[in-house]
């Protein structure tokens, strides 16, 4: 998590439930991975989008696709230069 000043800790509770976050496994999580790639694979066009989606008790639920999503809170532990796949991606659309 990052404080008011966007200085970057490290948690092991959720701040408002105090629920573990240790061993976490979000539900449906191959089945989001599937769903967003799939309309990946029918759209091409669509080769940059960050995806919100909710998990139901029913599954997953894409809600909304940006166009310009934020990498912030993703670069945390990792920038996502730094990953060749990545980079490669960004250097083909000359984003870097």
């Amino acid at each position: 998590t990052r404080d008011a000043r966007g200085v970057g800790t490290s948690i092991t509770h959720h701040p408002d439930t105090g629920a573990s976050l240790l061993g976490l496994e979000i539900p449906y999580w191959s089945q989001v991975i599937e769903l967003l790639t799939s309309f990946h694979d029918q759209h091409p066009l669509f080769d940059y989008v960050g995806w919100d989606v909710a998990i139901t008790p029913e599954g997953p639920l894409v809600f909304e696709g940006n166009h310009n999503p934020s990498l912030r809170g993703l670069q945390f532990y990792e920038p996502l230069k730094a990953r060749p796949s990545f980079r490669e991606f960004c250097e083909e659309r000359g984003i870097l």
